[in-house]
């Protein structure tokens, strides 16, 4: 799940708590529950994760996700940040994890200068709500995948176990 807080000085804060809808009656087989890697058996992964998010709460969670499972991370707050250093080093990176609605240049446009630039790039979209992008669009589009916010940890982990080494 993700907690996601907002505060004002002097007018107070809320606190947002998003939980993972669970069927209570589904057997959940141990198989399925994902489990962060042992710092004593992890395997650096050869897949270098750029993640994007101007949410700073869930872009170090998506980062400390892929962390705990191997994954080389860089993040990014700032999508026009994120595209530069892409430009700067395109074969660095094996994936972009980006948020669609961002100020300035949205996932969707980062993820079109991207694949400009390396065309093999997978991308993964994610988005809460967008009246302009749908999975139907993304994939048209040449975005890998298109996953709803908020994230399910173990989609978003088989998607990436998805694409090609």
């Amino acid at each position: 799940g993700h907690i996601l807080v907002d505060s004002i000085p002097g007018q107070g804060a809320s606190f947002r708590l998003l939980f993972p809808i669970v069927d209570v009656n589904e057997n959940i087989n141990d198989a399925e529950i994902i489990r962060p890697v042992s710092d004593d058996s992890k395997v650096v992964s050869a897949k270098h994760i750029l993640v994007v998010d101007d949410d700073i709460l869930l872009a170090e969670f998506e980062k400390e996700i892929l962390l705990d499972q191997g994954y080389q991370v860089t993040m990014k707050t700032d999508s026009q940040e994120a595209l530069e250093l892409f430009k700067n080093n395109p074969q660095q990176f094996d994936l972009v994890l980006t948020d669609q609605t961002m100020p300035g240049i949205t996932g969707v446009e980062l993820a079109q200068e991207i694949m400009k630039i390396k065309p093999e790039t997978p991308v993964i979209l994610c988005t809460g709500y967008s009246e302009y992008m749908d999975e139907e669009r993304a994939v048209k589009m040449g975005i890998y995948a298109y996953l709803n916010k908020p994230v399910n940890v173990h989609e978003l982990l088989e998607t990436i176990n998805r694409i090609p080494k």
